[in-house]
């Protein structure tokens, strides 16, 4: 395991490490007043002290869930670090995990809780390493390892797999789910037909469809977090490549599986003799259906920049112009997510002012709309015409009403999806011109004037 700690560094973190000791204080649970309300829910089932074993690791958490104080047993009493004192152990958790070599291999949860159960060891005069940075090392030694991460994606099916932003998109196919079964079987022979079943389950759900695939070498939650977040990010990029951004209402749900779900609902409704009835469904009506990606869509997207993009995502070493294009890139990916052509509008809109605008004191329509139209085409008659569109856009805009579009809007739409798409592969394609935004529009403006 290769991490590499600057000794002042180290010094300086044990010493942190070393004053939370003094920071726990006993904490008595205050007494419970007055029963409260009690709903009417459901019980599944009950907890009791034998179901309990070890320790209870107990804490207190914000309106958001995050922890902001922990607390241990010691001695017949409670003890602990309470809000102000427990940030602190945040704050030096985050500090110690943002070191370029623990960076990738260790998550905050894993530095903070190895911090907290430090801090408790030595509070209780147990036997443990005196300084901090060495214990964690070593728990970090134990627990780092190899970590395949595949994330399956809704709706989605390659060809072949293909890397992008430092990920494989493959299928998950047969053998893979056989040789799962497989192994979990030898683990637990006795329940092998219930790991059958449960497997009969995963196949129908995930078998022959797609699943971002990333690799780590780092404690399992970190690369489980890591994995997930990559997927995310991965299939939004994706899906900027899909007919959802060049057809106004259609929606790609080509996301991680289970986040692509429609908002949905339930109604019970009972007639007069008691008579219940049940109607479940979704809001969202838009058609749902597979994406296969092929070879040569693959091609194809290599021609718009999937090359260029899988790179920019991947590289740990960005240009500010870089930079830019990619924040552009995350925006306008998420036109690809809803079925509403207004809602495409907004974030198409918001993407390019990302991207054209030198601030916010300048005209916006006139000088985005320019901008575009001469990034996009030397031809003056298709520049007029680029201009009139976006115009015709940011009235469309302005309308902003959950409406159905008329023929005329419907054409002005798909128009100014074909002109964004054009102006993204340019973009792309011009990643290595230029060193920040700034530079870049003063090219087009110099190219005004010229």
């Amino acid at each position: 395991m290769d991490i590499e700690i600057h000794p002042s560094a180290e010094a300086n973190f044990n010493d942190k490490a070393e004053s939370l000791i003094s920071c726990i204080c006993e904490c008595p649970r205050e007494k419970s007043g007055e029963q409260g309300f009690s709903p009417d829910i459901h019980i599944v089932g009950n907890i009791t002290d034998e179901d309990i074993i070890g320790e209870i690791n107990e804490s207190t958490s914000d309106y958001k869930g995050r922890t902001i104080a922990r607390f241990f047993s010691y001695a017949n009493s409670r003890y602990g670090l309470l809000e102000e004192e427990y940030s602190k152990l945040l704050t030096l958790s985050e500090s110690i995990q943002g070191i370029p070599s623990l960076r990738s291999k260790l998550g905050i949860e894993f530095v903070s809780d190895a911090l907290f159960d430090w801090v408790k060891a030595r509070f209780k005069g147990e036997e443990v390493e005196s300084l901090f940075v060495p214990f964690l090392l070593e728990r970090a030694k134990e627990s780092i390892k190899h970590t395949r991460i595949i994330i399956p994606i809704n709706n989605f099916v390659v060809e072949a797999p293909f890397k992008f932003g430092g990920s494989i998109i493959a299928n998950i196919s047969k053998s893979d789910f056989d040789k799962w079964e497989s192994g979990q079987a030898d683990l637990a022979p006795e329940y092998k037909n219930d790991i059958s079943m449960l497997f009969d389950r995963y196949r129908k759900d995930f078998q022959g469809y797609a699943a971002v695939i990333t690799d780590f070498e780092s404690e399992p939650d970190f690369a489980r977090q890591a994995g997930l977040q990559k997927a995310i990010r991965v299939t939004e990029l994706l899906g900027i490549f899909s007919e959802a951004t060049v057809l106004p209402d259609i929606k790609c749900s080509s996301r991680v599986k289970g986040m692509e779900m429609s908002d949905g609902y339930t109604v019970f409704s009972v007639n007069k003799n008691g008579e219940l009835g049940i109607l479940a469904g979704t809001l969202n009506t838009a058609l749902v259906t597979t994406r296969f990606i092929s070879k040569a869509n693959l091609k194809e997207y290599g021609a718009i920049g999937l090359g260029k993009l899988s790179h920019l995502e991947d590289s740990k070493d960005l240009t500010a112009f870089e930079k830019s294009v990619l924040t552009f890139s995350f925006l306008y990916s998420k036109a690809a997510f809803t079925s509403d052509p207004m809602e495409k509008i907004v974030y198409m809109l918001s993407a390019l002012e990302s991207m054209l605008l030198k601030s916010e004191s300048e005209p916006i329509q006139q000088n985005l709309a320019e901008r575009i139209a001469f990034v996009s085409t030397k031809d003056l008659s298709e520049r007029k015409a680029i201009i009139k569109n976006i115009r015709g856009i940011y009235g469309l805009r302005s309308k902003y009403l959950h409406h159905g579009i008329s023929q005329n809007e419907n054409t002005l739409m798909l128009d100014f999806l074909h002109i964004v798409r054009v102006f993204f592969s340019l973009l792309l394609a011009s990643t290595e011109r230029f060193d920040d935004k700034n530079e870049f529009l003063q090219d087009i403006d110099d190219l005004k004037l010229s």
